[in-house]
């Protein structure tokens, strides 16, 4: 099937849809506004009173400052574990803490939940990070993970050239088929999944350990 036409059409939508960030710059804007407050929104119920929580994301920690008023500390990372970029004003139960996914400087049990938000795709071994949050967070703590998910109209080169065009350079490009077997394959059950407001598909689901079941 060629889908020359297709993707031609999906890279010019995608001009008119999602607004360009400057080179180097993270890509906030695939994650915009109300994608970002419906994910808390979905999340909150199912944080305990007092929560410590751990959000990687590229949304210069507008996330972290979203649930702030709802945890008793959250720590604040880039996609990639660098330290968030500081908002001019930081609550002051939010911490910027680079860390590496794959090696989390925290101790075992003692997170509530964690946020991937457009960081499980940029990960050098999901599967290796995957394991690692099992280990920090609490028995029945939450992992929260919402990811640009390709269509599966698209290959996965068609996928990179298309998100070329926003500067963004992701190590896997699922669909969200391929998002959920990952998360699946890698000990976690799925408790929800939701599809956020986007200019580009965005797929969110809250799970829990199978070990917990």
């Amino acid at each position: 099937m060629n889908n020359v036409p297709f993707f031609a059409s999906l890279s010019q939508s995608l001009a008119r849809r999602v607004k360009k960030p400057p080179e180097g710059a993270p890509a906030s804007a695939l994650c915009p506004p109300a994608a970002r407050h419906q994910l808390a929104d979905q999340l909150r119920p199912l944080l305990p009173e007092q929560a410590s929580i751990l959000i990687l994301s590229d949304d210069r920690g507008e996330l972290a400052y979203d649930l702030a008023p709802d945890c008793r500390m959250v720590f604040s990372a880039g996609p990639q574990g660098g330290e968030a970029e500081p908002r001019r004003f930081w609550p002051d139960n939010v911490i910027g803490s680079a860390c590496d996914l794959t090696k989390l400087w925290m101790a075992d049990d003692s997170l509530h939940a964690a946020v991937l938000l457009n960081a499980l795709q940029q990960c050098v071994d999901p599967g290796a990070a995957l394991s690692e949050l099992q280990r920090v967070l609490k028995p029945g703590g939450v992992l929260s993970v919402a990811l640009t998910v390709r269509t599966e109209r698209l290959t996965p080169e068609e996928w990179q050239q298309t998100m070329a065009m926003l500067h963004i350079t992701d190590r896997f490009c699922w669909t969200a088929e391929e998002a959920e077997t990952v998360l699946r394959q890698n000990g976690w059950e799925i408790l929800q999944r939701h599809t956020l407001p986007a200019g580009l598909p965005m797929e969110h689901w809250i799970c829990r350990s199978a070990a917990d079941r």
